[in-house]
């Protein structure tokens, strides 16, 4: 055991995880396991955690006995976690649930700040808060801050509001800050005094066509796609990038509404044909649901990246929409490594979080004979 060549740790809590009984966790379950492995000791009064997610009672009640049920957490005056799940659950979490909030919430704010200045000056106050010398920094299972209520008493007023765009957690006389997300949105915000934030108004065609024929005229070498959903509309854009470009596209399974498959498989192909090579496609998703793993949509290509409000078929239909072009280091660091990451993910990786990748021969044979994918 000792000299044999393989990562032991790795094997074991794979081991744990598959034997967990957390396969097909909503992501309202996932909030409430989420907000106890944040707790101190694992445990939090029912009402807490009311005061925390976007449930009526009756579904707060229902979740919380479908997990008793599965023996993750007991309820005894407190609704707790056992602490023998602590660390599998924990590495779960990070790996699964998290990413997908996170995404969500970065993206939301993003939105929201670029509607109104009244949520930034919300954040900035979350900021200030968090710099104060007070309070414990832990960086498990999440960058995150913990600060007693008397300590920031002048702030009070301002606890909900901060609560209410996602990167706060009243846990009643302390109260957590979500550190990593609000790290990652003052790094964007940082950015965007530098970089480019384009905001596209709704049904405005011609205007979203030319900001994507400028960002594709910038791109080199290659351009990668991340969008969970795919539409027509989507190919129209494709042919603003130059043909000399490689083109990696990663999506969900299902397509989106009102889409017709016959005519995405027409373009996919056409394009497969012009591009001679240079045109690749893959799905990902949710072996259930087909839902991709990810929320954001992202383009990205060798010395530049943008993050795309809506899907790259939306922009310009009925939805006003902003379009942001990423720091270097963003793109360098965290969103590229993210995108390939899915893109070159083994299958036995996948098979753990019920995911599946298939290129578009495999994903086309499962859509037409009606079966799962």
């Amino acid at each position: 055991m000792r000299i044999w060549p393989f990562d032991a740790e790795e094997i074991i809590r794979n081991i744990i995880v598959k034997h967990l009984n957390i396969e097909g966790l909503t992501d309202e379950e996932w909030s409430i396991i989420s907000l106890l492995l944040l707790s101190q000791d694992l445990s939090l009064e029912y009402q807490v955690i009311k005061n925390n997610v976007n449930l009526t009672d009756p579904e707060l009640r229902e979740f919380i006995t479908n997990l008793k049920e599965r023996g993750l957490v007991t309820e005894d005056g407190k609704v707790a976690l056992h602490q023998g799940l602590k660390e599998p659950l924990t590495q779960y979490f990070k790996a699964t649930f998290y990413q997908k909030f996170k995404s969500k919430i970065i993206s939301q704010l993003k939105q929201r700040i670029g509607s109104s200045l009244s949520v930034l000056w919300i954040f900035m106050t979350a900021k200030v808060i968090y710099d104060l010398p007070y309070g414990e920094i832990k960086g498990e299972p999440i960058l995150l801050k913990t600060i007693s209520k008397t300590r920031i008493k002048e702030f009070e007023n301002q606890l909900a509001n901060i609560k209410d765009i996602g990167i706060l957690y009243d846990l009643g006389s302390d109260v957590i800050l979500l550190g990593d997300i609000m790290r990652d949105v003052e790094n964007w915000l940082k950015s965007s005094i530098k970089q480019s934030l384009i905001f596209i108004p709704a049904r405005d065609y011609y205007l979203a066509r030319s900001v994507f024929q400028d960002i594709f005229s910038k791109c080199q070498e290659y351009v990668k796609i991340q969008d969970p959903y795919l539409g027509e509309e989507t190919f129209d854009l494709l042919e603003y990038i130059p043909v000399e470009l490689q083109i990696m596209i990663l999506t969900g399974l299902k397509l989106g509404e009102g889409e017709d498959l016959s005519r995405i498989c027409q373009r996919i192909e056409r394009m497969r044909t012009q591009r001679r090579g240079k045109f690749q496609i893959l799905f990902i998703g949710d072996k259930t649901t087909g839902d991709a793993p990810f929320h954001d949509r992202f383009i990205i290509s060798k010395t530049h990246g943008w993050q795309v409000g809506t899907s790259l078929k939306q922009v310009g239909k009925g939805k006003e929409t902003t379009i942001s072009e990423l720091s270097k280091d963003e793109k360098d660091e965290t969103i590229e490594p993210a995108f390939d990451r899915w893109w070159n993910a083994k299958a036995s990786e996948l098979e753990l979080r019920n995911i599946k990748k298939v290129d578009y021969q495999e994903w086309k044979e499962n859509i037409i004979k009606g079966g799962e994918i």
